[in-house]
Formats: C-alpha cells, structure tokens, sequence
C-alpha cells in the first residue's frame, strides 16, 4: 500500500459508507474490508428503482461536490491567512485534503455504469437507466 493510499484510507471508507447509506433503504448492504481496502456490497430488492441505483452509486460524488463548495466557500479566509505564515504547511495540509478528496469523490468504473456494458439489467426490464 502506498502512502498516498494510506493517507486516503479515511475517504476510502467515507465514500463505500456512503453508497451503503444511500443504498440501504432499497438494498440489503454488507461492508467489510478486502485486501485492506473498505467495500459495500448492495443486494437490491426486486422493483428498485434504477434511478435509485444510480444515486447509491454515484452518492460519493455528488456528496463530495457539494460539500467541496460549502468547505471553499468557508475557508477561504483561513487558507489565506495561513498562506503568508507557513506557506509549507498550507501547501502538505492541501495536497492531503486534494488526495482525499479525490479518492472520496472520484467514481469508479462500477459507480459510473452499475448495471454493466450497455446499461440493461434482466433484474428491472432492461430499459434504460432513467426511464423507470
């Protein structure tokens, strides 16, 4: 495991808890570590909607998205006033906070297309991701 990785292990498990939050009122969700790394598996109850699935799927970025514009919009301020004192340490403190905020919020090719090659699905009627 690299340094980097380990210094995102946090935002690892933030971003498969919340597929799991999101997930859990339509599906049963286990979560767990595998090879050191945090997962959640959803088991989706027959009739949930696909619109559902996507959200579950693509929470994580839609989360970190927003909560990167509220923290921006908030600490502005402190960043600079950090800045001219200890321009080191404002610069380690922002490239962590870049590291994990991009293992938080960048979807992995399973959030990006849940129902696979081609987006049909035998379990909800093959339609389209968006027409349920």
């Amino acid at each position: 495991m690299t340094w980097l990785t380990l210094l995102a292990w946090p935002a690892f498990a933030a971003h498969e808890l919340t597929h799991a939050a999101v997930a859990y009122p339509q599906a049963s969700v286990s979560v767990g570590l595998r090879s050191r790394r945090p997962y959640a598996e959803m088991d989706w109850t027959a009739g949930t909607p696909r619109p559902w699935i996507r959200l579950a799927h693509l929470a994580p970025t839609i989360v970190g998205c927003l909560v990167t514009a509220i923290v921006i919009a908030t600490s502005t301020p402190l960043l600079l006033g950090l800045l001219p004192s200890n321009p080191f340490l404002a610069a380690a403190v922002g490239l962590i906070a870049l590291n994990n905020w991009m293992a938080y919020c960048y979807p992995g090719a399973g959030d990006r297309d849940p129902f696979g090659a081609g987006n049909l699905d035998a379990d909800h009627g093959g339609e389209d991701a968006w027409s349920a």
